[in-house]
């Protein structure tokens, strides 16, 4: 009893404690720690309010603050701020909300009509249910929604209607060890590049949408860096008059439950990455583009291809008018093809094909190089196009019974 009277207490004076911001005191600058309540809708020629103090609460109360040139600005070399609950508005020349210093909080806030940046926030930052809507200036190059620091946590955020003549554009740009969830990127238009989402080293991104977006020449719905995860990935009717890519990705990332359409490129990786239980629906161009020590496993492809480098695994894939095409050393098993002759084409050298199935057996396989291990795979009509040195079991005719006496043989299913 005693601790919720205390409680109450403690509430009740904090509330008490607040200090008021109302509208014919902007330009407002805040000199001292402590929370702050708006009590107006605020415009202001510059700056509506600047933060010149470290662990301040600005709620805005459910009304809009609106500055020529910032919202709210935070001074160089302080922290901690918080910002909640309304609308922040830079329609001439700047930024919605610019906080460059350590533990920003936003919470329950919208940018929109704005200039370069709805929110420019620095490290260790907190994001949630944020929105960045439309900025003001059409005529801007390398518009971004919302960028923020290393090691910080986005969740429950929407960027769309972003609009700019050139430059990079980004929805969210985040630095390295990310932590981003629940993001939907969408309805934007840059003349020249645009990426939905980028996230540096080490970063995790989960549950994210990237749809309706334009680009004048590259388009990348997610960007990320090393040894990043990203998990329930969904892009869809973007377009970009050059190359457009799904996911790009570094060294070391994990890539699961993606599904990706309507992309020149669904999965771009470099090395040592994982591309597992994902779906690309694609019209030419390649679903899957790697180089060296990839696994690739579990996916389901419509149309495009996977073309990779050297010493990746690639197993159990179903594709459909979809060819794998791969330099050497590497080991493709398992994988299952509708709709596509040759299925395998391999350009290099000491690859093993194993245990494929294919409704086009005939031409299956294209080994171009030397010294390739062709075993256990199957069609209708099964032939190989094999390379000179290349182990090629016997092809038996008939029932998979028949392998009894050659378990290595690949099978020619036709009756």
């Amino acid at each position: 009893m005693a601790a919720l009277f205390f409680a109450c207490l403690l509430a009740l004076t904090t509330h008490a404690a607040r200090i008021p911001i109302a509208a014919h005191q902007v330009p407002y600058t805040i000199t001292n720690a402590g929370s702050y309540v708006v009590t107006d809708n605020l415009s202001a020629t510059g700056t509506a309010i600047t933060v010149n103090a470290d662990f301040v609460t600005i709620d805005l109360n459910g009304y809009t603050v609106s500055g020529t040139v910032n919202g709210i600005l935070q001074s160089p070399g302080r922290h901690g701020l918080t910002v909640r609950n309304g609308t922040l508005r830079a329609p001439l020349i700047g930024l919605a909300l610019q906080a460059q210093g350590r533990m920003t909080r936003v919470v329950d806030v919208t940018v929109m009509d704005y200039a370069t940046g709805g929110m420019l926030v620095g490290e260790s930052a907190l994001l949630r249910n944020v929105s960045a809507g439309s900025n003001a200036v059409a005529s801007m190059s390398g518009v971004y929604g919302i960028q923020t620091g290393a090691g910080s946590i986005l969740r429950d955020v929407q960027v769309h209607g972003l609009r700019m003549t050139g430059g990079n554009g980004y929805g969210v740009f985040a630095g390295e060890a990310a932590m981003i969830q629940n993001v939907k990127v969408r309805d934007n238009r840059g003349a020249a590049n645009f990426t939905g989402i980028r996230a540096g080293h080490a970063s995790v991104v989960r549950n994210i949408t990237a749809h309706n977006n334009q680009a004048g020449t590259f388009f990348f719905g997610v960007d990320l860096g090393e040894g990043s995860v990203a998990s329930s990935v969904a892009i869809a009717t973007n377009q970009s008059t050059s190359i457009s890519r799904g996911v790009f990705a570094l060294a070391g990332t994990v890539l699961a439950d993606l599904t990706i359409s309507g992309v020149s490129w669904g999965v771009q990786v470099f090395s040592n990455s994982i591309v597992t239980r994902s779906v690309f629906d694609l019209h030419g161009g390649s679903a899957v583009l790697g180089q060296n020590g990839n696994l690739l496993l579990d996916n389901s492809l419509g149309g495009g291809n996977i073309t990779l480098g050297n010493d990746n695994l690639v197993a159990g894939n179903h594709l459909r008018n979809a060819p794998i095409i791969f330099d050497s050393q590497n080991y493709v098993f398992d994988n299952h093809f509708t709709g596509v002759s040759p299925a395998l084409l391999a350009s290099g050298n000491l690859n093993r094909m194993d245990r494929n199935t294919s409704d086009t057996g005939a031409g299956m396989i294209d080994a171009n190089g030397i010294k390739n291990l062709i075993v256990r795979n199957r069609g209708p009509g099964f032939s190989v196009n094999a390379g000179a040195n290349d182990h090629v079991a016997a092809t038996l005719n008939g029932s998979a019974s028949m392998t009894a006496a050659q378990p290595w043989a690949n099978i020619n299913t036709a009756p």
